[in-house]
């Protein structure tokens, strides 16, 4: 499968920065690339995963001991530190902060791509990996018998996510959505940090006092990244209807049950003394 060309949207806005336009087709994609965006991939293990975590795992380890893994989950979190502190630089460096190109108020789609944003387009399917990697967060509840954690919305968070990224890496790149996709990284990367920091135990876990500001900032991006959709809208976007109206109607499920949320993140953090994770937007 090829990914489709990148068609030009000119924004309200010309950049200033970019003179050359995309080429048909876009920059070019690897043979991992097509693997990781191809729906014959993607929707698969999306299916894969919610058997494993809400029916044969449970059921393989109901008369097994739990794992001990703590070594491979710190190993998981420090990995997943680095890679989201890469992207989140990668992507605001290229587009918002000094010598970007990108608008932070009103972005739309252009189709141009200058030699720094090259490089986001490049690394856009390693956004995508990033997003099915955080299945093993799942996993990893389970080999620990965790059951408890695998909340329905913890499992139908985890793919709405994981689709929605899948969606606008390959259909819509760029614009107001590149803003949206920054800000997750650095949300990732700082519960990842506490995730690998509570598991290393009561001498580093006594230093975790910031914990209570999790759920704080959790909520400051879903209102920020909501807030976007709708700003897209109210600034006259060029952004095509199909991504904008798919952004707009996945926000409410994906992140909108706040009540349900809540009780999660809380009921989660209440059990946070055996070091184990829970639930990241």
């Amino acid at each position: 499968m090829r990914l489709p060309p990148r068609t030009t949207f000119p924004s309200r806005k010309t950049l200033s920065t970019s003179d050359q336009p995309a080429t048909a087709g876009g920059p070019s994609h690897t043979g991992t690339t097509l693997v990781v965006m191809n729906p014959l991939f993607v929707f698969p293990l999306v299916l894969l995963y919610i058997y494993f975590v809400k029916v044969t795992g449970p059921r393989w380890m109901k008369d097994r001991q739990p794992y001990r893994i703590d070594g491979l989950v710190r190993a998981y979190n420090l990995l997943m530190v680095l890679a989201n502190l890469k992207l989140s630089s990668l992507l605001l460096t290229s587009m918002y902060l000094p010598g970007g190109s990108y608008s932070l108020w009103c972005q739309g789609i252009t189709g141009y791509v200058d030699d720094r944003l090259d490089e986001v387009y490049r690394t856009g399917w390693v956004y995508v990996i990033l997003r099915y990697a955080d299945f093993l967060d799942t996993v990893f509840f389970v080999l620990r018998k965790k059951l408890n954690q695998i909340t329905h919305l913890h499992v139908i968070h985890h793919v709405l996510v994981a689709l929605n990224v899948w969606f606008f890496v390959l259909f819509a790149p760029e614009g107001q959505t590149a803003f949206s996709l920054a800000l997750n990284s650095f949300v990732h990367v700082v519960m990842y940090t506490y995730y690998l920091l509570a598991n290393m135990g009561p001498k580093v876990r006594k230093y975790l006092w910031w914990k209570k500001y999790l759920t704080t900032l959790q909520i400051v991006q879903f209102v920020i990244i909501s807030g976007a959709h709708v700003h897209t809208a109210v600034c006259r976007l060029r952004v095509p209807p199909v991504p904008h109206l798919h952004g707009r109607c996945t926000d409410w499920p994906r992140d909108g049950p706040l009540p349900e949320f809540l009780q999660e993140v809380l009921h989660r953090a209440g059990e946070e003394k055996g070091g184990s994770q829970w639930h990241c937007p």
